[in-house]
């Protein structure tokens, strides 16, 4: 079965500065994965998903913030894909663009963020440090109550 990978790059700058609520910036790339088994299932069409992840770019820009691609899984959980999380597919798919964009992503200073263990999977077989969001998880390296707390921390560090 030939996988499908669907990406958007809204944006390929060699360095991206984001700021989060006063926080200092910096530079990183932040690149989304996504389950959407509803297109799979036929509970929203891959248009509808993409005007939703345009209005969502739209808001946070408006914010002064960017998220630099967007990849999902358009797949059901049954139907074996190499994209869809808990596997790495999506992560190893926007190493190869941005690296075709001649811009190397950093696996020692990046991490995977997320509110369920199949986020905290996907990162593991590729060393990217984890960040749980809203609950423990004994796979991830480290837990937060909120994707604003998950942020400050990186921040920080970097």
């Amino acid at each position: 079965m030939r996988q499908k990978y669907t990406s958007y790059q809204y944006s390929f700058p060699k360095i991206r500065k984001t700021s989060v609520r006063g926080f200092t910036l910096i530079e990183l790339l932040v690149v989304v994965v996504t389950n959407q088994r509803g297109i799979a299932k036929g509970i929203i069409t891959e248009e509808k998903l993409k005007q939703i992840h345009k209005s969502m770019l739209d808001k946070i820009r408006k914010y002064g913030g960017n998220i630099d691609a967007i990849y999902f899984c358009p797949h059901d959980v049954s139907s074996g894909c190499e994209c869809r999380k808990p596997k790495s597919g999506m992560i190893l798919r926007a190493i190869e663009d941005f690296k075709n964009h001649d811009i190397e992503i950093d696996l020692e200073r990046s991490y995977v963020i997320g509110d369920c263990e199949k986020d905290i999977i996907a990162g593991k077989p590729l060393e990217i440090k984890t960040i749980k969001i809203g609950g423990y998880s004994p796979l991830a390296n480290l837990t937060k109550k909120s994707l604003l707390e998950a942020v400050g921390f990186i921040l920080k560090r970097d």
